[in-house]
C-alpha cells in the first residue's frame, strides 16, 4: 500500500502467529460430542451393572431352590435303616428300658476282638443293654458297616454268661442282620421305590412310617424269625467258627444254657417263638436233626 498509515488489523512484526485457534462454534460442538460419548459409556456401564446384578440374583434364587429341593431327598437304603432303627428305639424307650444307669461291662471291646479274630474288620456297632426280659436279644436293621444290637441284661445275668458267650450271642445276631431277614421283612415295595429319590412337591404316604414301626414291633416282640432262617444262621455261625475250637465249644455251651433257661423259666416262654429253637440248634450243631423245608 503506498503512502498512508498501516491498518489496525495488520499484524505487527514480531507478533506471535496463532496457528491453533479454532472458531468458537467448533469448540462447542466438540464438547457436545464428548458429553454424548461419555453419557453412552456411563449408561453402558450402568447397564452392565444392572445385568450383573440380575445374573447374581438369578443364581442366588437357583441356589435357594436347589437347597430347598435337596431337603426333600429321601435317604438311600444305607442311610435310612440306621436312622429309622434309632427312631424306633426312641419311640419304644418305655417298653425297652434302655435309658438306665449301667456300668461299662466291656462288651463292645470283647465283641470287637472276637469279630477281628474271625475276620470281620472295621465293623461299627452299638450294643444297647436293656433292663427288661420282654425281649432277649436282637440286631436292628442298619448299614452294611454299622449295626445296633439290643441285649437284655436280666437275660445274660440269669444264665451267668461269660464275656465270650455274650460275644457269641452278639455274633449270632450280627450274622442274622447281615443275612437281611429283618430288613427284608420290613421293606415294602412302596418304601423300596423311595430310597434315594426326591419327593419335592409330592406327598409321602402318611401310613408309611406307622406301618414300618408296626413291623419292627411285630418281629421284635411277637413273630421273630422262621425255622429256616434260624437254621441258616446257626449253620453259618458254625461254619465261621470252625477254625477256632474254643469258639465252637463256647457257642455250643451258650445254646445249651439258653435251651435250659427257656425250658425252666416261664419268663422266657416266648423265646422259642422268636428264635426256634435252642434244642434244634444243638441238634444241628451236633450234626443231627433235619433241616427245615424251604
Amino acid at each position: 500500500m503506498q503512502g498512508g498509515s498501516t491498518p489496525a488489523y495488520a499484524q505487527k512484526k514480531g507478533d506471535p502467529v496463532d496457528l491453533i485457534s479454532t472458531p468458537q462454534k467448533s469448540d462447542a460442538k466438540s464438547l457436545i460430542d464428548y458429553k454424548s460419548i461419555k453419557d453412552v459409556l456411563v449408561n453402558d456401564n450402568l447397564d452392565q451393572v444392572v445385568k450383573e446384578r440380575k445374573r447374581r440374583k438369578k443364581r442366588a434364587s437357583v441356589l435357594r431352590t436347589k437347597r430347598l429341593i435337596s431337603t426333600y431327598d429321601f435317604p438311600s437304603r444305607e442311610n435310612f435303616w440306621p436312622f429309622f432303627s434309632e427312631y424306633w428305639l426312641v419311640k419304644s424307650v418305655q417298653k425297652l428300658k434302655w435309658n438306665f444307669t449301667k456300668p461299662d461291662y466291656g462288651l463292645d471291646s470283647s465283641f470287637k476282638k472276637m469279630l477281628e479274630k474271625i475276620g470281620f474288620l472295621e465293623k461299627q456297632f452299638k450294643v444297647m443293654l436293656l433292663d427288661t426280659n420282654e425281649i432277649t436279644h436282637v440286631a436292628l436293621p442298619g448299614s452294611d458297616q454299622s449295626y445296633i444290637i439290643l441285649l437284655s441284661l436280666p437275660f445274660i445275668r440269669t444264665m451267668d454268661l461269660t464275656k465270650l458267650e455274650i460275644s457269641l450271642l452278639l455274633f449270632e445276631d450280627f450274622i442274622r442282620a447281615r443275612m437281611g431277614y429283618f430288613e427284608n421283612y420290613a421293606t415294602s415295595k412302596e418304601l423300596q421305590k423311595l430310597f434315594g429319590q426326591n419327593y419335592y412337591q409330592k406327598k409321602l404316604p402318611k401310613s408309611l412310617f406307622q406301618d414300618l414301626l408296626a413291623k419292627y414291633d411285630k418281629i421284635v416282640f411277637s413273630d421273630g424269625f422262621t425255622f429256616q432262617q434260624q437254621f441258616e444262621v446257626t449253620t453259618e455261625v458254625a461254619k465261621l467258627l470252625k477254625g477256632n475250637e474254643k469258639f465252637v465249644l463256647a457257642y455250643r455251651r451258650l445254646i445249651g444254657k439258653i435251651d435250659n433257661l427257656v425250658k425252666r423259666d416261664k419268663s422266657y416262654k416266648n423265646y422259642n417263638q422268636l428264635y426256634p429253637s435252642p434244642e434244634l440248634q444243638l441238634n444241628w450243631l451236633n450234626g443231627g436233626g433235619v433241616a427245615p423245608r424251604r
